[in-house]
């Protein structure tokens, strides 16, 4: 359970939610340049950015994106996509440009669901979506992926990797 703060109508507002999903950002420089643009002093549990349903959090110096939230702790509240739990806000999209294949083995240091590793005329396809559930955006994402892997002539063999704990359940 957090409490998070976020801009809406000019105003910080506070919400109480349970947090799923995390994932440090890698990148210090993101979060500083979100902190300088800020109206505010930001500080750690203000939500800083969004992406593909998941907010950006201040920690300090650096951020944890979460992807999920439930408004309530109580087992009847939905697990469902963080931005679709909080109201609208002036949050800024960070878009993400698809990432170059990473070394075998290798993950994002972003929040990214979708991304590829590559060896040897080899490509893996990895897509980490929470609890293995794949939104219509989702698929659209790993849909591109694949488009593009097929017409890379260096890459004799596909494999799927689906997430780290799921492959998909759909």
């Amino acid at each position: 359970l957090g409490v998070l703060r976020l801009p809406a109508q000019g105003q910080l507002q506070e919400h109480n939610v349970v947090l799923f999903g995390a994932c440090v950002e890698g990148d210090r420089d993101v979060v500083r340049r979100l902190h300088k643009d800020r109206a505010w002093r930001v500080r750690p549990g203000d939500v800083i950015g969004r992406r593909n349903g998941a907010i950006l959090v201040s920690c300090g110096e650096g951020g944890v994106w979460i992807s999920h939230l439930k408004a309530s702790p109580k087992k009847t509240s939905l697990k469902l996509p963080a931005t679709s739990v909080l109201p609208s806000a002036d949050l800024p999209t960070l878009p993400i440009s698809p990432c170059a294949p990473l070394p075998l083995g290798a993950r994002p240091e972003t929040f990214q669901d979708v991304w590829t590793t590559r060896q040897d005329g080899v490509c893996y396809v990895h897509f980490d979506f929470y609890n293995g559930a794949m939104s219509t955006q989702q698929c659209r994402r790993l849909e591109q992926v694949l488009w593009a892997v097929g017409e890379d002539p260096d890459i004799k063999v596909v494999v799927l990797m689906g997430g780290y704990n799921f492959f998909s359940n759909g």
